[in-house]
């Protein structure tokens, strides 16, 4: 099968995923809403933080060894699973060291205080951060190898299948509770049945596949296994570092503002969130396939990946980022029932913040597949510093909206660095910085952000109806000249 109808595909299989995502996140609101105050949808949300905080050491040891295996290629099977065995007695000597950190923290910590949960269900949010570490492990152990080392081999469509139905049955069940008039404790029980049954689930639809492609554990190395676990330990630093933009700045706002100004950020990120999702849907084939022509010296290939990933950015995402930007206020306070109020100019900040990302997608690879861990480190603390300096100097004129355009500064940093590095890691594999393509993505963006201010009334101009087919007309313009100047019909050719 051809590059760009494997990519296909597996985004075809990651868009289902999404558009489920979509559909239970445009429905569980005002569900949420209707049954729960806007405070318990915030502990909710909190809730999901803390076990994302949870998941991260296990995600990182298993990002780890997915990355080492790729660089390795699929020809080196044996060691492929020597890394994979000798990586799970660490695991679970991981595993053991977060549930004791997770009962210690239950037994000294504060959460009334920390996160202002409230008091007559702080005994239930305990209950729940202790059982999910135990799901959590079980979710991203063993299984999460498996997946790994099957995207490895070219399963990532079947895979894609999977984890639609894995994230139905731990949607649908917990909501239909809620609906019922399920309390938080009910719900709580609920999700952990849900994510118990999506294990085994995934276990009955992957043993087929795991035969066909010999996946055998070999003898456990310790000594390849504690070099892997310790080289992890950057990359854990890393991820817990990254969650700064995500995670963290929900118990930010928890700290600085309140519950019901989560619920706000929460609601608008999450349709904001959609353009992200999308955008990263192709983050799993297009990794592997790029690292394979990088790995083969196949430049033409990988250059052709690259202009057509830009291309669907320019062609796709943008456009539709304007056309959410004129849905969302007509169905936002209906969605949320009334109890959340629309703010255009927050949802615009977290807009551009998910198309900053989208542009840095292809350079984050290209430093994540590497392994630059220490790379990356350096890159998250100075946007995150970036981050502080922003929002300490707006906070107090601009509150939640400074907050946002605090995170866009991070974003843009984090942009520019990763490209900075992306470039040095190209010139040692011989290949050349996609400057004209970033050309053509900047210009795009910049013809959204006029756009998308005259449309949310930043600035008031005469004949604005004008102003706006300029800028339209200059984009259709821009599409063009990307068409030409990247020979995106040949690229397209080559690759189907």
């Amino acid at each position: 099968m051809k590059t760009i109808k494997k990519v296909a595909l597996a985004t075809l299989g990651k868009w289902s995923e999404i558009f489920l995502v979509v559909c239970f996140q445009i429905i569980s609101i005002p569900i949420i809403l209707a049954k729960w105050s806007s405070e318990l949808l915030a502990v909710w949300i909190l809730l999901q933080s803390l076990v994302a905080l949870i998941s991260l050491p296990f995600y990182s040891i298993n990002f780890f060894i997915f990355n080492e295996n790729l660089k390795l290629g699929s020809k080196n099977k044996g060691r492929i699973l020597k890394n994979i065995s000798s990586s799970i007695p660490f695991l679970l000597f991981t595993f053991i060291l977060i549930l004791i950190l997770v009962i210690s923290g239950n037994h000294y910590l504060s959460y009334e205080q920390i996160l202002k949960i409230p008091p007559e269900i702080i005994d239930e949010f305990k209950f729940f951060v202790l059982y999910f570490t135990i799901i959590v492990f079980l979710s991203f152990g063993i299984n999460e190898f498996i997946i790994h080392y099957l995207n490895i081999y070219g399963h990532y469509v079947y895979i894609s299948i999977i984890r639609v139905i894995k994230f139905f049955i731990v949607s649908f069940f917990p909501l239909t509770a809620i609906f019922f008039g399920y309390k938080f404790f009910e719900v709580g029980i609920v999700l952990i049945i849900s994510h118990s049954i999506s294990l085994f689930l995934f276990y009955i639809l992957i043993l087929k596949r795991m035969k066909n492609e010999r996946f055998k554990l070999p003898k456990i190395d310790f000594k390849i296994g504690f070099k892997n676990y310790i080289k992890s330990f950057l990359l854990l630093i890393r991820h817990f570092v990254e969650q700064f933009n995500s995670t963290y700045i929900r118990f930010l706002i928890v700290g600085i503002f309140n519950l019901s100004t989560l619920s706000l950020f929460f609601a608008l990120r999450t349709i904001s969130g959609f353009v992200r999702q999308i955008v990263f849907s192709v983050i799993e084939p297009l990794t592997i396939e790029m690292m394979k022509d990088i790995k083969e010296k196949k430049t033409k290939s990988y250059n052709n990946i690259l202009s057509l990933y830009f291309f669907y950015i320019i062609v796709l995402i943008f456009p539709g980022c304007i056309i959410l930007q004129y849905l969302t206020p007509f169905i936002f306070e209906k969605w949320t029932l009334g109890i959340i109020n629309f703010d255009s100019y927050i949802f615009l900040v977290l807009i551009i913040i998910s198309l900053v990302t989208s542009l840095n997608l292809p350079f984050k690879i290209i430093v994540d597949s590497f392994n630059l861990n220490l790379i990356n480190l350096f890159t998250l603390v100075i946007s995150i510093c970036a981050f502080l300096i922003t929002f300490l100097y707006l906070k107090n004129n601009f509150g939640i909206i400074g907050l946002c355009f605090a995170i866009l500064i991070y974003e843009v940093v984090y942009l520019i660095i990763t490209i900075f590095f992306a470039n040095r890691q190209y010139k040692k594999i011989n290949l050349n910085l996609p400057t004209k393509n970033l050309i053509f993505c900047s210009f795009a963006l910049l013809l959204f952000i006029f756009y998308s201010l005259l449309l949310t009334n930043f600035f008031t101009v005469n004949n604005i109806i004008l102003f706006k087919f300029l800028i339209v007309f200059c984009y259709c313009f821009l599409i063009i000249l990307f068409f030409k100047f990247n020979n995106i019909s040949k690229s397209i050719k080559n690759k189907i």
